[in-house]
């Protein structure tokens, strides 16, 4: 999706001489239109409830503060706020350390991203 050019606000200023005129036209908050593409994430889940119930959820980047991604099926932890699911997911923080026969040595430190999901 490209974004559009607003034409901003143009004025004219003229001195009129006899039977002629000298005019000069100022633009002032132009943006030409922009082909960079901004890029729309928009991730789809259903939710089973504790009750058995189905609920269709959705998360959406941007917004640049939002974190959207689709985890792999399974079970999570969640908390319910308002008209959203924070799903508890977890990520790895760190790299795994290994043995120089290829064995790890110490695994990748994992912690929990709190990923926000929105009723549709």
């Amino acid at each position: 999706m490209a974004r559009s050019g607003s034409a901003g606000k143009t004025t004219t200023d003229c001195d009129i001489y006899d039977n002629s005129a000298s005019c000069t036209s100022t633009t002032t908050g132009a943006r030409p239109a922009s082909t960079t593409p901004i890029y729309h994430t928009q991730v789809n889940l259903l939710v089973e409830m504790p009750d058995g119930n189905a609920v269709p959820m959705q998360c959406h980047y941007p917004p640049i503060w939002a974190t959207c991604f689709q985890p792999e099926l399974g079970t999570y932890p969640a908390k319910i706020n308002g008209h959203n699911i924070h799903l508890q997911v977890p990520v790895l923080t760190g790299k795994p350390k290994y043995n120089k026969d290829g064995t790890v040595k110490k695994p990748a430190k994992t912690g929990i991203q709190e990923v926000k999901f929105s009723f549709r």
